[in-house]
């Protein structure tokens, strides 16, 4: 059997003495970890928030969200509701959102209402159909979820006229 002896210190060195190597060794390594590790996170966005360099219009250095730059409606439950409107509670999870709010939801006589009746449940051989109905103002009622689109860019705004307002309920 033929041996190659890579490291003859090693033999030669006392077992506390490769200990201490060994040690030496890791804590390097560990070091070398945290440094990669610090600069890793010192370039990741905070808050959600991100510096770029739109150099197009000029503004660099602006701050993004990270969010669309447009967009035309939010889900939401209604949580009150008077002559001119509603007020929805708009959860970030749903909508293009860094937090949670509450979006007030105007309404004219273009507004148009439709809603889904989606079925629970399908027996086997039926059909998966969706029933769309009409619907008006007075049917929207506290504790209903809606969509309310706009036809205008609404991001960032608390309060929008909705052109349409669509209400899904399960069967």
């Amino acid at each position: 059997m033929l041996t190659i002896k890579l490291n003859n210190m090693d033999e030669a060195m006392p077992p506390a003495s490769k200990t201490k190597k060994t040690i030496i060794i890791v804590v390097v390594l560990l070091v070398v970890v945290l440094i990669a590790a610090y600069f890793i996170v010192k370039t990741v966005k905070e808050d959600n928030k991100v510096v770029v360099n739109d150099t197009q219009n000029g503004q660099a250095g602006q701050v993004e969200d990270g969010l669309p730059d447009e967009f035309f409606s939010y889900i939401g439950t209604i949580v009150e509701k008077n002559e001119d409107g509603v007020v929805i509670k708009v959860e970030k999870t749903k909508n293009y959102l860094l937090e949670d709010a509450n979006i007030e939801v105007r309404v004219d006589d273009e507004t148009e209402y439709q809603k889904t009746v989606i079925p629970m449940q399908i027996e086997e051989g039926e059909e998966f159909n969706f029933k769309r109905m009409e619907m008006a103002f007075a049917d929207l009622m506290v504790g209903d979820e809606i969509i309310a689109i706009s036809y205008e860019n609404i991001k960032g705004e608390s309060s929008f006229l909705a052109k349409q307002i669509e209400m899904r309920k399960t069967q």
